[in-house]
């Protein structure tokens, strides 16, 4: 996962760890900070992972004051992209998400992310898929997808 987080943001270079140890533990991060809440959702091909999604599944979100599933990465192979693959990983967080939330009787009321300012494929895609700009900081932008 370190080396497929490496080659799929080294054309964003302000956007990502570069080294690779700090990949590891931004990883180890993403399985281990909230056990009850984290989720990670792995693409694979020919059992190869060409991509994968991590995130809460609950996640208080000061901005709006109220639960929502939080994507924290979405990572997909270079010569995987545009085949739909995002969208899928995004739709399986959530519905995964959704029955995680259920069986715990946690509400949430939204998904949200955050994508580089510059990451133009990302924001189409965040866009098309039904979410909305929250604002923008120096270069990111928060956005948010409400769900029933």
């Amino acid at each position: 996962m370190v080396e497929l987080y490496q080659k799929a943001y080294e054309e964003m270079d302000d956007y990502y760890y570069k080294n690779s140890k700090d990949v590891f533990n931004y990883i180890e991060w993403l399985y281990n900070h909230n056990r009850d809440s984290a989720l990670i959702i792995l693409a694979k091909k020919d059992n190869q992972i060409i991509g994968f999604i991590a995130g809460d599944t609950h996640y208080y979100d000061k901005d709006s004051s109220n639960y929502v599933m939080n994507i924290h990465e979405l990572v997909v192979k270079k010569e995987f992209r545009g085949l739909g693959i995002a969208t899928q990983l995004i739709y399986e967080f959530i519905n995964r998400s959704k029955q995680k939330n259920k069986e715990k009787d946690k509400k949430v009321n939204g998904v949200i992310l955050w994508v580089g300012k510059n990451n133009q494929k990302a924001l189409r895609l965040y866009t098309n898929l039904g979410f909305s700009v929250q604002y923008k900081t120096n270069k990111w932008i928060k956005m948010r997808m409400n769900i029933l």
